[in-house]
């Protein structure tokens, strides 16, 4: 596997995880557990498809860092907030 496949596929895997994040962090007691799970399920497919979509599946290597980059910081951001 290429360097630059593996760093594609990795940013899949951290996007997915960014929004687990960010559901888990805005949960509340009368969330709908299946409905949250459904919500997050969407959005993290969404993301993943337009990051396919935007970086040619990881061979538009400008759109590539671009992605990784704002993926990186969003998940820096959310990782010092806390759940209450």
């Amino acid at each position: 596997m290429s360097e630059q496949l593996l760093t594609h596929e990795q940013l899949h895997y951290i996007i997915s995880c960014l929004v687990v994040r960010q559901a888990n962090l805005s949960i509340n007691e009368q969330d709908n557990p299946e409905t949250l799970l459904e919500s997050t399920r969407q959005e993290a497919q969404r993301l993943n498809y337009q990051y396919d979509l935007d970086t040619h599946h990881g061979t538009h290597f400008p759109k590539q860092e671009l992605w990784r980059n704002d993926i990186m910081q969003k998940f820096a951001e959310l990782g010092t907030q806390r759940e209450e």
